[in-house]
């Protein structure tokens, strides 16, 4: 058993809460986002009243932390800008209500992160469940697909999509392909991680979450996927040879998909191209989400340095319409929302990020030992593909969205205050 039952039965409540927490953000943003404010509170508590804990100690070397630094000042910044912006008519309480509450993220992935520190076998069976849920949503999106109902009896909404345990929200491919880099840490969490049959289940494990999230109609995460593949092959080279021949008979399966069933060819491919291609001319993405950038750079360039405020583009769309498409809760970008809602200095900080995420990236792959190479490359991975900026996203801002955002910067902070990575 990969840990000791003996000492799991034993845990405090806040690490089995800690356990219970991915299985919280499948049940909706309610659930997971009460999680995220207990685990705040009880960091904040500690802080507070019992400053000698290890924790704290911990904590107080935290805040020098470079990724903290810039996440506070961001933090600061949303709010400042939120004051500058505040409308007693308008969007105040969107704009407030976010910002003033963000900082629960950062102290939630810190206490996560140290929980993971002070228990390995914690953050062993986290990764095992990362690995189970999206093993089960593989498994119940299939059987939704052939059966047209899930394991639970949810319907699909769309005869295109599959959405799994998500009901009517398409996320499903969204979420895989969020938490997928993070899961395939437990893989390359033990010393046997280029065994054979080890690496034939990293193979099975990727090709069926390809067909889950191809069969969930969402050609953004689809997209993503093909892209972090490339990047995994770069990661881990001594998968390509398992890969060619695991990856084979995958797409053949989605050629087969697409030649006999017209509902999935008509979404991933005729309706792509008719959604770019439109009159002879060229959108982006599609004429809807174009009407939203369109929309969203007017915004910007009315207020160019601090925008109009989180969340404040579903309010003030209605002022810069070009069509029936303009106004929306959010332009469907991270870095177009920024422009329109945070103005370019918030716009640098998202940009700034990424930039040094991909410096980071670059840089880890001198690094000799493979398994912390791999590892590290991974968690870097994980924010590359989760703000890429060149596809659609949801609201940056989104309760939903925030949790996967925040679930690598949780690997983050482990991996800066613990060297020993994942062992």
């Amino acid at each position: 058993m990969f840990f000791n039952l003996k000492k799991f039965l034993s845990f405090s409540l806040i690490e089995y809460m800690v356990l219970i927490f991915p299985f919280t953000i499948l049940s909706g943003p309610l659930l997971s986002d009460i999680f995220i404010s207990f685990f705040f509170l009880t960091l904040a508590f500690k802080l507070l009243f019992v400053k000698d804990s290890d924790i704290s100690i911990y904590f107080r070397k935290f805040l020098n932390n470079k990724y903290f630094i810039i996440f506070f000042i961001f933090f600061i910044y949303i709010n400042i800008n939120s004051y500058i912006n505040f409308n007693w008519n308008v969007y105040y309480q969107k704009s407030f209500h976010t910002s003033l509450p963000y900082l629960r993220f950062i102290f939630a992935s810190y206490l996560i992160a140290f929980i993971f520190i002070e228990n390995r076998i914690a953050l062993k069976i986290f990764l095992f469940i990362l690995v189970f849920i999206i093993v089960f949503l593989v498994f119940d999106g299939i059987y939704q697909y052939i059966f047209k109902v899930n394991l639970f009896g949810m319907q699909k909404w769309d005869p295109n999509r599959i959405t799994s345990i998500f009901d009517d929200e398409q996320i499903v491919g969204s979420y895989i392909i969020k938490t997928l880099p993070l899961s395939l840490i437990f893989f390359f969490n033990n010393k046997k991680y280029l065994d054979k049959k080890n690496l034939f289940l990293i193979t099975i494990f990727l090709a069926f979450q390809g067909i889950l999230i191809f069969l969930s109609g969402e050609r953004t995460s689809f997209a993503l996927f093909i892209i972090f593949m490339f990047l995994f092959l770069i990661i881990f080279q001594p998968i390509l040879k398992f890969f060619l021949i695991g990856f084979f008979p995958v797409i053949l399966l989605l050629i087969l998909i697409i030649s006999f069933n017209p509902t999935a060819k008509k979404r991933m491919i005729i309706d792509t191209y008719n959604q770019i291609f439109i009159h002879g001319k060229i959108a982006v993405f599609s004429e809807i989400h174009q009407s939203h950038y369109v929309t969203a750079i007017k915004m910007f360039k009315d207020k160019p340095l601090i925008g109009h405020g989180v969340k404040s583009f579903r309010k003030v769309c209605k002022n810069y319409e070009i069509n029936k498409w303009s106004c929306t809760t959010h332009p469907h970008n991270y870095y177009i929302q920024f422009l329109a809602e945070l103005g370019i200095l918030g716009f640098l900080f998202l940009l700034y990020f990424y930039l040094f995420i991909l410096y980071k990236f670059i840089k880890t792959l001198k690094i000799k030992n493979q398994s912390k190479k791999i590892i590290k490359l991974l968690i870097y991975s994980s924010f590359l593909l989760n703000l890429f900026p060149f596809m659609p996203t949801g609201n940056f801002f989104n309760n939903f969205n925030s949790i996967l955002l925040y679930l690598p910067v949780i690997f983050l902070i482990y991996y800066n205050f613990n060297k020993k990575i994942f062992r």
